[in-house]
């Protein structure tokens, strides 16, 4: 879906705040509701209200342009890609050193083992990946006509990031965790 799950909101947006990066990179644009809320925490608490007076760079990427909407004038820039094509520069996900990337309710939409290695490489190439996940089983398939909603990973608890050095930062329908990047 287009959406995440709420209740994790308030957790996520504590660990924006807290890392403040000037960079963020939003994987699964949906609806749009990070980039509004980044831009939030990142430029208008500061008064920074208008776009040419932003300083946070807050892109974003969506394999299902039909979600475009108000919400995505928000970000600095929208990437239409589908998964395992590059970004018009050339990089699976934009380019490394990326602040902060989320990766909010996404993971599960691919196979464990292209979503395992797609991981490895943000958290290689970037600073920072908070990642949301379903906690157990949700069956959910195509969605609102878009067939990249189809859930074809299933998460249990933190298992999958323990190769990382992360923190849980939210655990309820969601597993969400906050993993320190390597680049």
């Amino acid at each position: 879906m287009p959406t995440s799950d709420y209740h994790a909101v308030s957790d996520i947006m504590g660990e924006i705040q807290r890392l403040s990066p000037k960079t963020v990179l939003d994987i699964g644009v949906g609806f749009g509701k990070w980039g509004v809320l980044c831009r939030e925490i990142l430029d208008a608490r500061f008064g920074r209200c208008r776009p040419d007076d932003w300083e946070a760079s807050v892109v974003g990427c969506e394999v299902w342009p039909v979600y475009r909407n108000p919400a995505w004038r928000c970000y600095s820039q929208v990437y239409i890609s589908k998964p395992g094509h590059a970004f018009p520069d050339g990089y699976d996900f934009g380019p490394p050193g990326v602040e902060l990337v989320l990766m909010i309710d996404v993971l599960e939409h691919f196979d464990d083992n292209p979503g395992r290695e797609i991981l490895r490489k943000l958290v290689a190439q970037n600073k920072h990946v908070i990642v949301s996940v379903p906690n157990g089983v949700m069956e959910q398939g195509e969605t609102f006509g878009n067939p990249y909603e189809a859930h074809k990973w299933t998460f249990h608890g933190t298992e999958e990031f323990k190769d990382y050095k992360f923190k849980v930062i939210h655990q309820s329908v969601c597993t969400v965790v906050s993993i320190e990047g390597n680049g």
